[in-house]
């Protein structure tokens, strides 16, 4: 090879990734240059992108430059016959001139069927070269479907040299049993075990307990193939209330097997101060901290202020707080070969009285759970209220939260006027009036389902959260002293009351009676007649668990044999809006009087009945009464209709189109009359549209062809 041909073969490379399948004696790639390859193998193994190429002589090559790390060398390869002592190798070269093995085959390692094969290639290689070595007697290597991709990244999380997470384990990394507000750090490694660049483009916290979890060092962005970067994890549990913090990592990357790197974390809670026996007081009171491995204890420290022991022992230290402490944790020193913190504040109190400065609800009902503001509150106190005759009503439900702010539940009894705190350090009472709402009149005081209720009172007017009567939700609107409302459907009937629930969670009620409720309120029902029947017409205003009604009829009102013409279901079951319905009665009594009621039947069977109302039928066309039948029908149709003397009918068929294929005439009696007509068997089967028509009144019946 000259020195010319070789530098034009080196300046021309592959850009990855690159593949190719034929043809191979000519058209390759760029990069891609073969040497002595015989005649295509027409055959092509491994894709259809064309034929295979054919290594019939020592010496013939494939090679392929290109230009950068590569990743994977993928390629099929078969033999005419076993290679016996020939030798077929696949190698790689960082420089184009000293080459090694990847793969070598010899023997039988090839046969007649094609067999696929993928290499992993140096981060150094930009050469690969198939070579024909060194042939077996006849024997013809083929190859086909050459690719090489490019490099892959390949995440693994690691601690102190275990793998955690990902597709490996689903173990999670345990942070141990620190004291709660103790913290515990740790740090992993993230290592690309593949020759592609690996991004990291987000990692991140969820799980119950992520809050008791913090990042505090991040990872490079990105690591090169066969590189690694760290993160460091920070735990701090804050309670042992529920001792297993339970969290998750997720490491976002372009790992394409684990784009989502998980990790799982845990760790235990302990707090070996399991409680202060007072959670407040005032400096220079001894105060008892239990919990356990207290022992060994010599420092004990009230927000950082370090107070004098009393007694040590294993569950108990007593210590008095100290001159000049402020509110905040307590600590001991050492419990479990660490610094031990309270789980929760110790305030110290100021020698004040106590000062109400408000509270978040101006009004609200008996049970109204009211939150005042001030200073200087202890959790030795107590709220009260005054009663009618001016007696104290102290509330039984009351919850220290700070120093400026306490909590209690309006009592049974109380009034409006001033809400009152008894402290050891003194008594306070709240700047201003707190209003007991109170319902005072209902207007009226009871009625069936439906019925409109005016509702005034004091501190209620756009305080009121919700309303029942009865035990039933009902709907409001608010007024100036008040609100409006209906007895809503499902009010339980009889003594009861209405209750409004204030902002708060507190209530005020008044009695109210709910009078038995019809079924159906029934505010509609009319009848009347056309040369169609007998249209009858009904609405309701009111429908409580309805099933359905019967529509019944009778010519003889004193006999009073009713017969059911029809049973209408209901179209609403349960409702308190109008509802029309309706029927018509295509076959009234000819020259009578019809006299027609409903029957209302409850789903759980029970009944009313309906006022009767009566109607003439007058000027009567049967013709609408015709039936027509069979449907689907084949080859013949029955048209079946009464007639009040002798005429003709028009009888037609017609296509969904509108053309007619049938149109005729048919004599009729003055009875009942079938008429059986023959259908051409030339018709198609179909929808067809069927009329009958007698003295101009038509009806239309949709019939199949089958």
């Amino acid at each position: 090879m000259s020195f010319f041909l070789a530098f034009d073969l080196y300046a021309q490379v592959a850009s990855l990734p690159t593949a190719h399948g034929g043809p191979w004696q000519s058209g390759l790639p760029t990069g891609w240059v073969q040497k002595g390859l015989g005649r295509d193998n027409l055959s092509n193994y491994g894709d259809n992108a064309g034929n295979s190429a054919s290594f019939d002589t020592t010496g013939d090559s494939l090679v392929i430059h290109f230009d950068r790390a590569a990743g994977q060398l993928n390629y099929n390869l078969r033999a005419s016959a076993g290679l016996s002592t020939g030798i077929f190798n696949v190698l790689q070269s960082a420089d184009g001139k000293n080459y090694t093995s990847v793969e070598e085959f010899t023997g039988n390692e090839l046969t007649t069927s094609a067999k696929a094969f993928s290499s992993s290639l140096a981060p150094t290689t930009r050469h690969v070269k198939f070579l024909y070595e060194l042939k077996a007697g006849s024997t013809i290597v083929n190859l086909d479907a050459v690719s090489i991709t490019t490099p892959n990244p390949e995440i693994s999380v690691e601690q102190n040299g275990t793998v955690y997470g990902g597709i490996i384990t689903t173990t999670p990394y345990s942070f141990g049993s620190p004291n709660i507000f103790t913290t515990v750090q740790a740090v992993f490694k993230i290592k690309n075990t593949g020759s592609g660049p690996l991004a990291i483009t987000s990692i991140t916290l969820s799980g119950g307990a992520a809050d008791q979890y913090r990042i505090i060092s991040q990872p490079a962005a990105s690591v090169p193939g066969n590189g690694e970067t760290t993160f460091t994890v920070a735990f701090t549990p804050t309670s042992a209330t529920v001792p297993t913090k339970e969290a998750v990592i997720t490491i976002a990357n372009n790992d394409a097997d684990e784009p989502s790197y998980v990790l799982n974390l845990t760790g235990t809670a302990i707090s070996p101060i399991t409680e202060l026996y007072y959670p407040d007081g005032f400096a220079g009171e001894s105060i008892s901290i239990f919990g356990t491995d207290l022992g060994q204890v010599t420092t004990v420290a009230f927000n950082g202020v370090e107070a004098e022991i009393v007694s040590v022992s294993e569950t108990e230290v007593v210590a008095i707080v100290p001159e000049g402490a402020t509110t905040g944790r307590v600590t001991v020193f050492p419990s479990r070969g660490a610094v031990a913190t309270s789980p929760e504040e110790f305030i110290i109190w100021n020698n004040a009285p106590p000062v109400v400065t408000s509270f978040d609800y101006q009004a609200g009902g008996i049970g109204t759970t009211l939150t005042l503001t001030g200073e200087n509150f202890t959790s030795y106190f107590g709220m009260y209220f005054l009663d009618a005759n001016g007696n104290q009503i102290f509330s039984n439900s009351i919850e220290f939260i700070s120093p400026t702010e306490v909590r209690g539940v309006v009592p049974p009894g109380a009034v409006t006027g001033k809400v009152y705190i008894n402290d050891i350090l003194g008594l306070a009472e709240s700047p201003s009036d707190f209003t007991v709402s109170s319902i005072t009149a209902a207007n009226p005081n009871g009625g069936p389902i439906g019925t409109p209720v005016t509702v005034e009172g004091v501190g209620i007017a756009g305080n009121i959260a919700s309303v029942t009567i009865n035990g039933k939700n009902a709907f409001i609107t608010p007024t100036s002293n008040g609100f409006t409302t209906e007895v809503p459907l499902g009010a339980t009937e009889g003594e009861g009351e209405i209750v409004a629930f204030t902002a708060g969670g507190g209530s005020t009620s008044f009695p109210f009676f709910v009078e038995n409720t019809l079924p159906v309120e029934l505010v509609k029902f009319e009848a009347t007649s056309s040369a169609n029947g007998t249209a009858l017409i009904w609405q309701t205003a009111t429908e409580l668990n309805n099933d359905y009604f019967e529509v019944q009829s009778t010519t003889d009102l004193r006999q009073g044999n009713f017969s059911t013409l029809a049973r209408i279901s209901s179209k609403v079951t349960t409702s308190a809006v109008l509802t029309d319905y309706s029927y018509l009665d295509m076959a009234p009594a000819k020259g009578a009087v019809t006299y027609y009621r409903l029957k209302q039947v409850d789903i759980d069977g029970g009944s009313e009945y309906s006022k009767v109302i009566a109607v003439e039928a007058k000027g009567l066309v049967k013709a609408n009464a015709a039936k027509v039948y069979p449907n689907p029908f084949t080859k013949t149709l029955t048209v079946e209709l009464d007639a009040e003397e002798n005429d003709l009918i028009s009888f037609s068929l017609s296509n969904f189109t509108g053309q007619k294929l049938i149109k005729k005439n048919i004599q009729v009696r003055s009875r009942t009359n079938k008429i059986e007509l023959p259908i051409d068997a030339n018709i198609a089967p179909g929808l067809y549209f069927v009329t009958v028509e007698l003295n101009g009144h038509k009806t239309n019946h949709r019939l199949i062809k089958e």
